[in-house]
């Protein structure tokens, strides 16, 4: 990394560093929330890149030449689905655009089952809801063997591809990765995203109450983890979490199923003077103040559904906002009205510093945004979000 490259990162850490903060920093940073569009913009199909570590970062980083960020959520080819394949995997699909990659959601544990799950939650993970999502594990030993070997070396390569991404933006771009690894899902997410399924566990929110609080404390340690236990607690990059399960619930069942468990990995991160990013989906300005009420200071927010401007005063220097302009608008309005957004943005969020300038979601594939439209308010950001 050059004097210039490693000077300009520097910079870029810091602006990130003072917004989480609270306070006003250089410039506004400029956040890219990307996911497999960068493959689609270099002229690749995903499939046919994973597990070449070369072709994964040449197909990913050629965007980064038309389009300034200081940051980006991370380097997000985040399955490793020739893994899952070599494990026989039921649970992720290639899209037919060839692009994304899509999660199968199936109730992969039955109501019964509670008591077996709770006692010995490792082992019902592995032992049973293992070998119904990858058929290979229900075979001789040879042949498990076999397929958890090939599953390692495809995991390996797949790692060793998006590593070797981020070190590119790093040492020739100075882009920051801003998620670090960690903070994993809340229980009640384990169980809605990997084992009751969305419809079931909604229904076990209210048919199986006692049964679902009890899974959720017996899960609880491995959602902790010793990834989080570790860390030092410095940032930028940010813990981070996807806000995915709440979106189908309301406030009664946020403060019932994940709130208390979820505080007890945000208690971890909070003594040591670390920071959360919250990415939301769907509706969940309600669950910002929340947290907000019982950790001020320590998170950055994501909009979805809600709209950033409707809830800026009340969460104004208590959660450091991000928010910009929707994938939507970037589709479907010109350039100049895109900028008139961006314009907007910049007045109503940015004065008062704790702020990160960014889309409103995650940008998955081309057909949700027009790149001109994008690459035209990220400049106009760069140039006049200076304080």
């Amino acid at each position: 990394m050059t004097e210039t490259m490693q000077a300009l990162y520097d910079e870029r850490v810091a602006k990130f560093k003072a917004a989480a903060d609270l306070q006003k920093p250089t410039q506004i940073p400029i956040s890219f929330e990307v996911s497999y569009w960068p493959i689609e913009y270099g002229g690749a199909k995903t499939y046919d890149i994973l597990g070449d570590k070369e072709k994964m970062r040449d197909a990913y980083i050629k965007i980064f030449d038309d389009i300034y960020c200081d940051g980006m959520h991370g380097t997000t080819i985040s399955v490793a689905l020739k893994a899952v394949e070599a494990l026989g995997g039921k649970t992720y699909i290639m899209s037919s655009d060839g692009i994304t990659i899509q999660h199968i959601s199936k109730c992969w544990m039955e109501s019964d089952e509670y008591d077996d799950a709770t006692k010995d939650p490792q082992g019902f993970g592995i032992n049973v809801v293992g070998r119904r999502k990858f058929e290979k594990l229900n075979g001789t030993k040879d042949e498990v063997y076999a397929a958890l070997k090939e599953a390692a070396i495809e995991l390996k390569k797949h790692r060793e591809g998006t590593a070797l991404i981020a070190s590119h933006l790093k040492e020739h771009k100075a882009i920051l990765v801003t998620q670090k690894s960690g903070l994993s899902l809340p229980p009640i997410c384990v169980v809605f995203d990997y084992y009751r399924s969305i419809k079931n566990t909604l229904l076990d929110m209210r048919r199986n109450n006692s049964r679902l609080h009890d899974l959720c404390e017996a899960l609880l340690p491995y959602s902790i983890g010793s990834g989080l236990e570790a860390d030092d607690g410095s940032y930028p990059p940010f813990f981070t979490t996807a806000i995915h399960s709440p979106a189908f619930y309301g406030p009664k069942e946020f403060k019932e199923f994940y709130l208390p468990h979820y505080k007890k990995q945000i208690d971890i991160i909070a003594a040591k003077n670390g920071k959360v990013k919250i990415r939301s989906e769907g509706y969940f300005a309600y669950g910002m103040e929340i947290l907000a009420d019982e950790y001020p200071k320590l998170f950055t927010f994501m909009f979805d559904q809600d709209s950033p401007y409707d809830h800026y005063e009340s969460l104004k220097g208590r959660a450091t906002i991000q928010a910009g302009i929707k994938n939507n608008q970037l589709k479907y309005l010109s350039v100049q009205e895109c900028i008139d957004l961006a314009k907007k943005s910049l007045d109503t969020f940015g004065p008062d510093g704790g702020y990160i300038f960014s889309t409103d979601k995650s940008i998955l594939c081309g057909n949700e945004v027009k790149a001109e439209n994008l690459i035209a308010v990220f400049d106009y950001v760069h140039e006049n979000g200076k304080y």
